[in-house]
């Protein structure tokens, strides 16, 4: 199995098996997803099965999206990375909602389950995904590991070049050297693929054949405990006004509260 599946019903059911996560020491990373029955697929794959895609264009296609992103992208905004910081280049571009490899993780359990239950439709289940990083690390290729520990955010293009445009299929950990302000409320980071010749779980399947089981754990959560868990990370400041900032960010934040009615309708006893 290529992962375990843990069945929350309840807070306390999550808070458990986080606890239990923190007690290994080592460095988990999650994942929230709207249906407990999605696996991982990034922006660009979804996108090239939506215009029916070929797997072999892959890379031309990512070539083209990031240089036309290169561009035009001086329009919009005026602090832009090096031209040849490919990898700050797809974060952003991730950050604005262009189709790239990056599927994002964070090192927040909290945060994973916010994105999780915020937006899940009615009576679907929802899921955290858990990822022992420092397992899979440990297991890939020896010289990709000594190319990210010299530079670790593949800020120079050779490295770019080797980690991402391999021939060993893997996953790796990545995130750009300067975080814009939601990688930072969110404490994201990134998986990217070795490659895009194949779908992103093709690549997870291989780095997960010589890890240990439980490498990869999925915490399936009741849809009855939406509104509850939702109440839960309100009162920890938790909510689209924090992680996204802006207008934007607050507005979105106040649909999620119809899950907690005390805020929205306070009894009638209560001060306003």
């Amino acid at each position: 199995m290529l992962y375990q599946t843990i069945r929350a019903n309840n807070w306390n059911d999550l808070v458990k098996e986080k606890e239990k996560l923190q007690q290994t020491g080592d460095d988990w990373i999650f994942r929230g997803q709207n249906n407990s029955s999605w696996l991982f697929e990034s922006s660009l794959e979804r996108a090239m099965r939506r215009f029916n895609s070929a797997w072999e264009d892959a890379t031309r296609i990512e070539g083209g999206l990031l240089r036309r992103f290169q561009r035009q992208a001086q329009q919009y905004i005026s602090a832009l990375p090096d031209a040849s910081n490919y990898i700050e280049w797809l974060a952003l571009m991730q950050h604005y909602g262009a189709p790239t490899r990056l599927l994002d993780w964070t090192h927040s359990f909290y945060v994973a389950m916010f994105f999780a239950l915020d937006g899940a439709d009615p009576g679907t289940d929802t899921a955290v995904w858990s990822l022992n990083w420092t397992e899979v690390w440990e297991k890939l290729p020896p010289a990709i590991m000594a190319l990210s520990n010299a530079d670790r955010n593949l800020q120079k293009p050779k490295s770019f070049e080797q980690v991402l445009f391999g021939k060993d299929k893997f996953v790796i950990k990545i995130a750009p050297f300067r975080f814009n302000d939601r990688l930072i409320l969110q404490q994201g980071t990134f998986l990217a693929p070795s490659n895009v010749h194949f779908p992103f779980w093709k690549y997870l399947e291989e780095s997960l054949k010589a890890a240990k089981s439980g490498t990869l754990k999925k915490f399936e959560i009741s849809h009855k405990a939406q509104g509850t868990m939702l109440e839960e990370l309100f009162d920890m400041n938790l909510t689209r006004a924090t992680l996204f900032p802006g207008l934007e960010g607050f507005s979105r934040s106040l649909s999620t509260m119809l899950a907690i009615p005390k805020i929205l309708v306070p009894p009638e006893n209560r001060p306003r």
